[in-house]
Order: structure tokens, then sequence, then C-alpha cells
């Protein structure tokens, strides 16, 4: 049975394996935001057969290939990732039902440096409104961001209560349905659990939700439960699949080394199994297919 592939990021990593896939003849989603760390590279000469390219260059080399292979490239920001039976991406324009969910979005990233952070992380601080918002019916709670992820984030903690401030972290927002705090967040405070937020001022508050900038690697980590080493890098097993059944990751979002090169290999490789892999489950389905019909024959 076909599978519905979707990939996060179309750098390297992300671009290979779609690339790679269609060579096999499996169709996949690609999801570009262009925030690839290989815009940042001014020029590469290290890469095979290549005398000196920009990394702007190179990416964009990489999406025409994608364009020219009518592989599907979606250039919309992630806003939130459910999982059901299967896996649910909702960008800013589509909502992308996937069998196996690839991330190659680049190296999981805490969007906010605070001291206490780290150490209030599950106990009163959420990086997921869908999983935790349950807990903050008719509470004080704030949630920082600015962008439409956050708006997003916004709408499921609505439904539980009316009392929210918005944390914008120094960035220009505007709602007129709650507070805004455009002032640069200091700290959060809390003994034993989250008890607020320091900006100009002190903020109490019951919970604090983290939903700034993009719904990138770092996000989806703690929304999905992913396993991360203490850089951030997502752990997987040999085949780049992540402690999450159907979860895949490649690229700079895994331990190795930070490397174009290294990258594509990793889009070659994990193409190749998920066609062993596909061919495998297709063969037990025809099996089980053809059990079915031998039994439906007998009756």
């Amino acid at each position: 049975m076909p599978k519905k592939i979707v990939i996060i990021g179309a750098g390297p990593a992300g671009a290979t394996l779609a690339i790679y896939l269609k060579r096999y003849n499996i169709d996949s989603t690609v999801i570009e935001n262009g925030k690839s760390n290989l815009l940042l590279a001014k020029e590469i000469e290290n890469y095979y057969g290549i005398d000196s390219i920009s990394g702007q260059d190179l990416y964009n080399d990489g999406l025409n290939k994608l364009d020219k292979l009518g592989i599907r490239l979606i250039k919309e920001e992630v806003l939130s990732i459910e999982f059901m039976k299967n896996f649910f991406v909702k960008t800013t324009n589509n909502m992308l039902e996937a069998d196996i969910l690839v991330l190659a979005s680049g190296l999981a990233k805490k969007s906010l440096n605070l001291k206490n952070l780290a150490r209030l992380e599950g106990k009163g601080v959420s990086y997921c409104a869908t999983c935790d918002a349950f807990f903050y019916r008719k509470k004080k709670i704030g949630i920082v961001g600015y962008t439409s992820f956050m708006e997003e984030e916004l709408a499921v903690l609505e439904r539980v209560t009316d009392d929210i401030t918005i944390f914008t972290n120094g960035n220009d927002y505007q709602n007129d349905k709650h507070e805004v705090v455009k002032d640069k967040i200091i700290d959060i405070f809390g003994n034993e659990k989250f008890e607020g937020v320091i900006a100009d001022k002190e903020y109490p508050l019951d919970g604090l939700f983290i939903a700034n900038g993009s719904y990138g690697s770092f996000a989806i980590c703690k929304h999905l439960g992913l396993k991360t080493n203490s850089q951030g890098e997502i752990l997987v097993s040999d085949n780049y699949e992540t402690n999450i059944k159907g979860v895949y990751a490649i690229g700079d979002a895994i331990p190795d080394i930070k490397q174009v090169g290294v990258a594509t290999s990793h889009g070659i490789r994990l193409a190749y199994h998920l066609f062993r892999k596909l061919m495998e489950d297709d063969q037990k389905w025809l099996i089980k297919s053809k059990r079915i019909q031998y039994y439906l024959a007998l009756d």
C-alpha cells in the first residue's frame, strides 16, 4: 500500500531524501520555509565536483531539482503536528496526513535563553498547548510568541481560559482580546514550580506556554516527546528512526558532523532504508490480502 511521506525541511538532507525516494518511484511532500542553515554559508569550496558555490545557490539548485522531478514542495510554515493513528501536519494553508514523518529542519535550538527555563520546564512551563492546556482551565497563563505559530497555540489556550497574557519578547504584535507585553523577557521565576515572568515588571502566572519564533525542531521534539541529547540533537537509530515509531530525523538535527556532504548521505541512506521497508510492508500486505481472499472463498 502506498505510504504518505512528509519531509519537513528542504535543505541538503531533506531535498536529497525526496530526490532519492523519487528514483525509487516513491512520492513525498517536502515542506520548506527558507530557514536552512545552508543559506548562511557565504561560499562552499569543499563540496565534491564543485569549485565554489554560495550556500544560497546550492540551496536553490536543490529546490530546482525537486521542481524538475515533480516533487510536491510546500513553501509554508509548519504550525503544528498532531499524532493519532497517523501524523497530521498543519501548515499555513494546508493540512497534510503522513504515515511517515521525517524531520530535516536543522538543529533543535531553544527558542528562549533564560536562566530558569530548563529548571521549570514541565513544572508549569510547556511547549504544547494541545498537550497541556487542559491542566490550566480558568487559570492565569502566559504565552510567548508573536507569529502564526503562537496564534495557533493561543487558539487552543482560549478554549480553557480567558486570562491570557501574550509576551512578544521585544517583537511587535497587536491583539485586541488579551494583554500584550512587548518588553524583553528578563527571566521566569518560581521555586518548586513556575510562578511568573519578569519583563518590565513581575507578572504572576499559573503557567507559561512557549511558542516563540517558528515551529522548529525544538518545539517539535517537545510536542512529540522525541528524545534528544544535551546539545538538543535528536537521538536516532542506525536507520534514523526516533523513539517515536514512524518519525525519522536526518541532517543537522541529529548527532553527526554538520557538513553538506554528511547531510546528503543521511538522505541517501534513509531513502534506501524506506524503500526496503516499504517493499517488505507491501509483501506482507499482499500475503495477508491473499489469505483473506482464500478464507472468503472457503465461506
